[in-house]
């Protein structure tokens, strides 16, 4: 890239300093709020990996993709037994970094690679949880999850069962 076109100054991400408070709210069980407890210290150590992910993002050395599974892999090494956390955890990193509707945009199309399928279907269903907390209008869910460009046929759709509100 030349210089003289493009002049990128990244700014320095961080994992939020609430991630724990974060993560108590999906009412967990008493087994997996023992576990969030120990978060803190854990949480702290991995803020260094996630800034240098973040850093090899905004470098443009990673795709969003290839961030997200490097991301999850590295969760997953540190709960190795809890994929409930794992997803928590990596579900609250992201929608710090991906603000507003970026995160289920990501997600929508995640669900549509071979490669981050399964990741992001088990966002998704948090994204879902929080949505139906807030009492997201129905409307607007349908429209960002993109059940509206499914060729007129909405249940067709691998998402369109996340959607039928409960």
């Amino acid at each position: 890239m030349n210089s003289s076109y493009y002049t990128y100054v990244p700014e320095e991400r961080t994992a939020p300093v609430g991630i724990v408070d974060l993560l108590k709210e999906f009412h967990a069980s008493r087994k997996e709020d023992q576990q969030i407890e120990n978060l803190p210290p854990q949480i702290e150590a991995m803020n260094t990996h996630f800034t240098d992910l973040i850093r090899a993002k905004e470098n443009r050395e990673l795709s969003e993709e290839d961030f997200i599974l490097k991301w999850e892999k590295y969760v997953k090494s540190k709960f190795p037994m809890n994929q409930q956390i794992v997803s928590k955890v990596i579900f609250v990193t992201l929608a710090s970094l991906f603000q507003g509707d970026d995160l289920s945009r990501l997600l929508v199309a995640g669900t549509k690679t071979d490669t981050m399928n399964h990741i992001a279907l088990e966002l998704l269903d948090l994204q879902l949880e929080k949505w139906a907390e807030m009492e997201s209008d129905p409307k607007k869910v349908f429209e960002l999850l993109f059940l509206s460009q499914t060729n007129g046929n909405p249940i067709e759709s691998v998402l369109f069962p996340k959607w039928v509100p409960r």
